[in-house]
């Protein structure tokens, strides 16, 4: 297990589009393969219900679908949900062989033009670090449709971010509006070795840290993209 201490260098994990690595369809998994059973109990559309938890049955994912014009890599960009990533083999070990927040693996397989993959894995991300946020030294602002910038609002605590979030909504029923972070201040309490997080609730984004994403780049691994920020500040 890496236990390499990070100095407030992270990345924002995305996915490659459009590349020569990938191709030109975007994102490369769209749907299941045909004949796949959505309405199952055991259904990739179950498994979406959890967020916060991991699910309590084995996900039918037999098979994911990629298109035709996309090209086969390490990590597939998909359609179907953000909480979850499609792997390969040789990628599962390297996010294994980090400390992460909490994630579990469930096996899949890969259609591509015909062909049957059996070597892929839904990495599942149940993230939330909301709880070891210093609010009031981050900074938050209003958003309109994720869009629009309506302006800073000051956060104190995570129950006072609650209490403001609802009454946005409230006092603005027929306009997508939410709070939104800018700039985010972790308690010391937060464990800065995690290489690979979420926040949650009001910031969207999956975290690189420099070793994890250092390793992933050593080892070639494709379908990618790590762009910086200093947005996480420790």
């Amino acid at each position: 297990m890496h236990e390499k201490r990070m100095h407030n260098s992270y990345k924002i994990f995305d996915f490659d589009c459009n590349s020569k690595e990938t191709g030109p369809v975007y994102p490369q998994v769209q749907k299941m393969s045909n004949g796949y059973d959505n309405k199952a109990d055991n259904s990739i559309k179950k498994l979406f219900r959890y967020s916060k938890s991991f699910p309590d049955f084995e996900p039918n994912l037999d098979s994911f679908l990629l298109e035709t014009k996309s090209k086969q890599t390490d990590i597939l960009s998909n359609a179907l949900s953000a909480k979850g990533i499609i792997i390969n083999r040789k990628t599962k070990a390297i996010f294994e062989s980090f400390k992460t927040c909490p994630i579990q693996f469930y096996e899949a397989t890969v259609i591509h033009n015909n062909k049957l993959f059996t070597d892929y894995f839904w990495m599942h991300i149940v993230s939330d670090y909301t709880n070891f946020v210093d609010y009031t030294n981050s900074t938050f602002f209003i958003y309109q449709n994720f869009l629009k910038n309506l302006g800073d609002i000051k956060i104190l605590s995570k129950k006072d971010l609650i209490e403001k979030d609802e009454k946005l909504k409230r006092d603005n029923p027929n306009t997508t509006l939410a709070i939104w972070s800018e700039k985010i201040k972790m308690l010391p309490s937060f464990d800065s070795n995690l290489q690979l997080f979420m926040i949650g609730k009001f910031d969207g984004n999956l975290y690189l840290g420099q070793s994890l994403n250092n390793v992933l780049m050593e080892n070639k691994i494709t379908g990618y993209q790590a762009e910086n920020t200093n947005k996480i500040l420790l």
